[in-house]
């Protein structure tokens, strides 16, 4: 027999029967029997196979084995037809459960296998047909919000990027591998109390790897979104119509190709970013249609008959339509024009606005594609208006308005079809250039700018070159004010790099034109001020007509309907400052009516200056007047300190009249040019001559007298005097300027013997100038009597040669060093050589005896060049001395380039004051004397 042994287990006190195989176990601290198990958990916990042959029950439904029904029940007595095992209440089951071959529970695992017995999962259902595997079904029919059957995946991760678990959908591929063809996973985006988000992700297996094509991702705090093709694959996105089959349209309503990320509308292959494709012809492709109200959309339509169309529809005849259409005018041919039409107003009658056309078309002014406003509505632009095509040069967006084309379509203007305005009004067509309020310091309105984008301008482009502006005078205050000035700008030449243009006009509000740099406010009609000098004109008017009579004529209007006498007709005025700053008119000419009779007008012109005996007043000076008498007048006025002078080149009195004295002088030869009527106010008689009355002081009319032998004639025209008593008379012989001499009784006159007034010499047979013959001629009368006389050995040249002969002495012709260029000039052989045949082109050498030599040559290169006596005709016994009177050292040379002095030195060096005389034979030269003050030869023969 088995002892039962007592033993203490942890707390608990047992009874065991077979201790060594456990066979009984009694827990008796907690009332527990257990067979092969010394803990038993249960009332009864068996460990191991059990096995009976009857009923087996513990309590009344604790436990029964029914024998007859071959079924076990636990926790019930009453067990369910066709079940061998019922239990009622929680069950555990230590060790492995085997239903025969349909479900095995692997307790080692913790796997439950359906149709399997080695489960690969928790849960894993096996089933060898194509029937459910797994089916979640209630009987319960309640009406209420709770989901059932439900199918829940719990986890116990909350992390963010956590996955709570999926779907998989495997299966094998053509090498018997598992693979996941698709699958259903969720994740944790944000795991926050009150936030919290998460995704869910549908794959598809896809070239071989699995791709995300749906997914469905949630948000904290914003908004969720459904994306397809999570991983950016070729994977596209479709919703199909219902089939033509079954009465829809086919193919797809809603296409997106990921491929080039165009979608279609009933199109599966867009050729664009958005294609949308007709499936009514009737109807338009696209409607957007306000909410409640299903009668009034906008439609988008594409027609072959109407063309394309955007229109706006209503039930309410108030509503304003939308109504653009494309229209081809040629019945679908591709002839002829195409335009598109803009158009507002009800659906029912809508008017067109605007019009692009490519073509002629009843709303076209030219053949050439345009866009047309048409009559009635306006154009609105609150940013910008660009034309052309911006490559280069400005931003197109700093400017309201801008313009890019080739000069040759680069043009514009304002054309108005009406016969022109009648008067000036505000409503007078134009463009305006208007500011917003304005004053003397806000004071520009905007400009007509122009200027450059040429590449070279860096620091401003565009650069503002020139301009016309408006500019205020005033502040606009009230209804009344408006002064308004017009400023016209221009840039100059090289002006600074970052510079803005200079006013260089400007018509001010009272219509005066100022020109000048930065004028301001003009004070006079027309003012023009100028910084340029006197080699510039200040104004210039300018005729190119060749016509004779064409001229840049000037002209003063005074258009007075009541003229009268005295009446100014302009002014030119001459105006300055004194020295105090003040203004006045130092001169003035002007004009003014003498007489304005029909047929008989008559004008002055009178020119003024400022006399300083008038204190600085404007004063008359000569008058032209056009009246009856008609004259000059010079000192009109009558005033004593206007006198009148004429000047000649070297008499500034040569015609003097003296008003205060009221004398006339001339002092230049008078040549008449005409005869002389009147003398004293008294015409002449004849032979009457002017003789001088020294007593009286004047000129008197008088007629000759004679003494003995002598009678007088007296003419008209003319004085006949002639030698009564022998002595000869009669009129002068020979021509002019031939000396008169006494020719047996008359007077009597010879070529050979004459008197040159330009020279103030006498000539004996010979002429002064011409020098060819004779043997004297007289040059100079002094008021010591002295004569020079020019004679001429045999065979010399007549005149070539001269003496001056006087009462005490006989010297040659001499004058002030440096006074003439003939008779002792003065030689700078620093500024050049000297030649002496010709006086260095003065005269020759004939007409002097001595050269005075003042500045010797620094770079001693300069000379006194002599000629070739001979080559020169000079007379034989001609004598020079050439004076050295440069003490500084400076080298003065005397040069014989073709025959050597005294046949043997070809120059003459001089560094210190001395002298040296030279004379010819006619062919050589030769020396007389020489004077070398230094003493120490330094006046050297070379």
């Amino acid at each position: 027999m088995t002892d039962i042994v007592q033993k203490t287990v942890g707390a608990n006190a047992l009874y065991v029967i077979d201790e060594s195989n456990n066979t009984l176990v009694v827990d008796q601290t907690n009332g527990r029997v257990g067979i092969n198990n010394t803990s038993p958990g249960y009332n009864l916990t068996v460990t191991g196979a059990t096995h009976t042959t009857a009923n087996l029950s513990a309590g009344t439904d604790l436990f029964l084995v029914d024998e007859g029904n071959s079924r076990v029940s636990v926790g019930t007595t009453t067990g369910v037809a066709g079940f061998a095992f019922n239990v009622a209440g929680n069950t555990t089951l230590v060790g492995d459960v085997l239903t025969g071959t349909a479900m095995k529970w692997v307790n080692s695992t913790n796997r439950l296998g359906i149709g399997t017995t080695s489960p690969d999962a928790p849960l894993h259902v096996k089933i060898t047909d194509n029937n459910e595997a797994l089916r979640l079904e209630t009987t319960s029919a309640s009406s209420d919000t709770n989901s059932a059957p439900d199918l829940a995946f719990v986890s116990a991760k909350k992390a963010t990027g956590n996955y709570l678990g999926g779907i998989q959908f495997k299966g094998l591929n053509d090498a018997d591998a598992v693979q996941t063809y698709s699958s259903i996973v969720t994740r944790i985006d944000n795991p926050t109390d009150g936030a919290e988000a998460g995704s869910l992700f549908l794959t598809n297996m896809h070239q071989g790897s699995n791709r995300t094509f749906l997914w469905m991702e949630g948000s904290s705090s914003g908004v969720g979104f459904i994306t397809t093709n999570y991983n950016g694959q070729d994977i596209n996105f479709g919703l199909q119509n219902l089939s033509v089959a079954n009465g829809g349209p086919g193919g797809y309503g809603l296409y997106h190709d990921a491929s080039t990320g165009r979608i279609g509308l009933n199109d599966s292959s867009p050729a664009s970013t958005l294609e949308i494709t007709s499936i009514d012809d009737g109807n338009p492709e696209m409607r957007i249609t306000r909410s409640g109200a299903t009668t009034q959309y906008l439609g988008f339509t594409n027609e072959d008959a109407a063309g394309g169309l955007i229109s706006m529809h209503s039930g309410e005849s108030n509503k304003k339509g939308l109504y653009i259409q494309a229209v081809h005018n040629s019945g679908g041919s591709a002839a002829g024009g195409n335009f598109v039409s803009f158009r507002t107003g009800p659906a029912s009658s809508p008017v067109e606005r605007m019009q692009i056309t490519d073509n002629t078309s009843a709303s076209a002014s030219t053949t050439d594609p345009q866009v047309i406003i048409q009559s009635g509505t306006y154009l609105l632009v609150d940013d910008q208006i660009r034309l052309g095509a911006f490559v280069s040069g400005p931003t197109p967006t700093d400017y309201s308005i801008s313009v890019s084309k080739s000069a040759a379509t680069l043009s514009g203007g304002l054309f108005s079809q009406s016969v022109g305005e009648s008067a000036i009004a505000n409503t007078n067509a134009g463009w305006w250039l208007t500011a917003n309020g304005m004053n003397t310091s806000s004071k520009y309105t905007p400009a007509i700018k122009f200027g450059s984008t040429d590449s070279a301008l860096t620091t401003d482009n565009p650069k503002y070159l020139a301009g016309i502006v408006g500019r205020s005078t005033e502040t606009y205050s009230a209804e009344t004010d408006g002064g308004m000035a017009l400023d016209f700008l221009t840039f100059p030449n090289s002006s600074s790099v970052d510079g803005i243009p200079t006013t260089r006009m400007t018509i001010d509000n009272n219509g005066r034109v100022g020109i000048g740099a930065n004028m301001g406010s003009p004070s006079a009609t027309l003012h023009v001020r100028t910084q340029n000098d006197a080699s510039t004109f200040v104004a210039l008017f300018e005729s190119e007509d060749d016509g004779s009579s064409a001229s840049p004529d000037v002209g003063l209007f005074r258009d007075s309907t009541s003229p009268a006498a005295s009446d100014d007709l302009g002014h030119l005025r001459w105006r300055g400052r004194d020295s105090g700053g003040a203004q006045l008119d130092y001169a003035d000419i002007f004009a003014e009516i003498g007489s304005p009779t029909d047929g008989a007008e008559a004008g002055y012109m009178n020119l003024r200056v400022a006399h300083a005996n008038n204190s600085g007043g404007i004063t008359d000076f000569i008058r032209l007047r056009g009246d009856v008498a008609g004259a000059v007048v010079v000192n009109d006025s009558g005033r004593a300190d206007v006198d009148f002078r004429i000047e000649t080149d070297t008499n500034s009195s040569a015609l003097f009249i003296d008003a205060s004295a009221n004398t006339a002088e001339i002092n230049v030869p008078l040549n008449l040019g005409s005869t002389l009527t009147h003398y004293n106010n008294t015409a002449p008689a004849a032979g009457q001559l002017l003789i001088g009355d020294a007593s009286a002081g004047v000129w008197d009319a008088a007629t000759l007298t004679a003494g003995s032998n002598i009678t007088i004639t007296n003419a008209d025209g003319a004085i006949t005097i002639a030698a009564s008593g022998g002595g000869g008379g009669g009129s002068p012989g020979g021509a002019n300027t031939q000396v008169q001499y006494n020719n047996g009784g008359a007077f009597g006159a010879d070529a050979n013997f004459v008197y040159d007034t330009s020279t103030q010499s006498v000539a004996v047979g010979f002429t002064a100038a011409g020098q060819s013959s004779g043997s004297i001629s007289s040059d100079v009368m002094t008021a010591s009597n002295n004569i020079a006389v020019r004679y001429n050995q045999g065979g010399a040249t007549a005149g070539t040669y001269g003496l001056t002969l006087s009462d005490g002495n006989m010297v040659w012709p001499g004058a002030p060093v440096g006074t003439s260029v003939t008779i002792m000039p003065a030689i700078d052989l620093a500024a050049a050589s000297y030649d002496f045949a010709t006086l260095d082109g003065a005269g020759n050498c004939s007409q002097t005896h001595y050269l005075m030599v003042l500045q010797g040559d620094p770079g001693a290169a300069n000379a006194i060049i002599m000629p070739d006596p001979a080559a020169a005709s000079l007379p034989p016994g001609a004598r020079w001395t050439i004076s050295f009177n440069d003490g500084s050292g400076q080298p003065q040379f005397v040069d014989f380039p073709t025959v050597p002095l005294n046949g043997r030195f070809s120059q003459i060096e001089s560094t210190a004051i001395g002298a040296v005389t030279i004379f010819t034979d006619g062919s050589g030269w030769f020396v007389e004397s020489v004077v070398d003050t230094s003493g120490a030869g330094r006046l050297r023969f070379l």
